[in-house]
């Protein structure tokens, strides 16, 4: 038997109305009919004070949940859906940059690989007092959905304040289908210090750039 028919019987066994219980609870005869229609369940209070009135054990298996919990809980449950909904749309919706940068490496005329950034911005090379050093540089890029790298382009610009106007295209090298880099060989002399940018020039006129701060270490 559960707690609703425990209480129903107790009030009927001692000739109690609803509303009389409810006088001498203090509350509502609402609140009692609701009880005893397992709509709601009395506080541990209450349920001291009815057994006591009805001089009944109520100590048994506690009440059944009220109807409401499920119900919030499915609300819950549904507004986070909607949450992850609206969030992986929100993803899914993002522009899609049009291309990538994902690796620029050098490599002496020995085919050895080059580390020439010192991890504070900088990239030095070692150059000779005389001439030039060469180096090849291959730049590692990734096309997206929407767009290919049809081209890679190399521009310079000495540091400065005022150098824009000093900034020049070093190479240009078309990109064949299929490739995902492009590959130059540099001269590097000795009064190197500048801005090195990267441009890819993907299809649709888009174009992605990363620059690289160059400068020449003296051996």
């Amino acid at each position: 038997m559960n707690l609703s028919e425990q209480i129903r019987q107790a009030r009927e066994a001692k000739g109690l109305s609803q509303e009389a219980l409810a006088e001498q609870l203090g509350l509502s005869g609402q609140a009692v009919s609701k009880w005893e229609l397992g709509a709601s369940c009395p506080s541990p209070e209450n349920l001291e004070a009815l057994g006591n009135i009805l001089e009944a054990d109520f100590s048994g298996p506690s009440a059944p949940e009220p109807p409401e919990a499920p119900k919030k809980r499915r609300l819950w449950l549904w507004g986070l859906v909607l949450l992850s909904c609206a969030l992986l749309a929100f993803l899914f919706s993002a522009p899609e940059p049009a291309a990538l940068i994902t690796a620029v490496r050098f490599y002496d005329e020995t085919g050895a690989q080059l580390h020439p950034d010192l991890g504070d911005g900088w990239w030095a090379f070692e150059t000779p007092e005389q001439g030039s050093q060469p180096v090849t540089m291959v730049v590692s890029f990734q096309n997206s959905r929407r767009a290919d790298v049809n081209a890679v382009s190399l521009f310079y610009t000495p540091a400065g304040t005022e150098t824009f106007d000093q900034r020049e295209q070093w190479c240009v090298q078309a990109v064949e289908d299929g490739l995902d880099y492009a590959l130059f060989v540099l001269r590097l002399q000795r009064d190197l210090m500048g801005h090195l940018e990267i441009r890819l020039e993907c299809t649709g006129g888009a174009e992605v750039s990363e620059i690289l701060n160059v400068t020449a270490a003296f051996p």
